[in-house]
């Protein structure tokens, strides 16, 4: 039962976004970004991409397959006031979107 209960706990720790979770990208087109975890709709997570303050999209596959090859990286979770202001830079681009 133990090893169940671990092996249960090791596929949900490491193959999802964490809330407030900061990931970093250590290679590929957005390398030298850094992902704020904001949501996930649909089988896609959606991450605010700092410094450049832009929405980012990632197919699960595609998360869980740079997890495991250290594309991507969980670097910490945010503080609640530093992820608020993301959550806010987030949701300013997400209207201006709507209204583009």
């Amino acid at each position: 039962m133990k090893i169940l209960k671990e092996a249960w706990k090791k596929l949900w720790s490491g193959t999802h976004p964490k809330v407030k979770g900061i990931y970093a990208v250590n290679t590929g087109d957005f390398l030298g970004e850094f992902f704020v975890y904001m949501e996930t709709k649909d089988n896609v997570h959606f991450f605010l991409s700092l410094p450049k303050m832009q929405k980012r999209e990632v197919h699960n596959e595609n998360f869980i397959f740079g997890l495991e090859n250290k594309i991507i990286e969980q670097v910490e979770n945010l503080p609640s006031s530093t992820y608020d202001v993301c959550r806010a830079q987030y949701e300013k681009g997400i209207s201006e979107d709507i209204t583009n």
